[in-house]
């Protein structure tokens, strides 16, 4: 992971991981400092002081819903197995950020894309098909 002055020369990339600080927080939103990977597209990311991110966690891999997207190590620089909480998305100013750890695969943006469409409802989805058993793209979800 790099540092936060090289992780400041430059905008946040859309599909990077980056580290930031997430306080505060309320009731149930993933807290302090953690992984997240940067969503927005690099046209914004350029020219905002915000970016879209959604929250990145190493417990409880061993289940994958749909509205979550799954990272195996090495990809994007986590040293864990990880998954991106799509539930857990959010804009963040860019001074929250505190270092980069990588890029992911083309593979895992795909993946990251199928759950985003599930967690914002741009993808029907049944309630039999809500839980996946740990790649993170239902069968109904894959279909869309």
């Amino acid at each position: 992971m790099t540092d936060s002055s090289e992780a400041s020369s430059k905008f946040p990339s859309s599909g990077e991981i980056v580290r930031a600080r997430l306080n505060p927080v309320e009731g149930s939103e993933l807290a302090g400092e953690r992984p997240v990977l940067v969503l927005s597209p690099d046209f914004i990311n350029e020219r905002s002081p915000v970016v879209l991110v959604a929250s990145i966690m190493s417990r409880k891999t061993e289940r994958v819903f749909a509205f979550e997207a799954l990272i195996e190590p090495p990809d994007g620089g986590l040293p864990h197995r990880s998954k991106v909480m799509l539930m857990h998305t959010r804009s963040i100013d860019k001074q929250r950020i505190v270092g980069a750890y990588g890029r992911v695969t083309d593979e895992t943006m795909h993946r990251v894309e199928i759950a985003l469409r599930v967690a914002t409802g741009l993808t029907p989805l049944d309630p039999p098909d809500a839980r996946d058993a740990g790649h993170g793209e239902s069968q109904a979800a894959s279909e869309g």
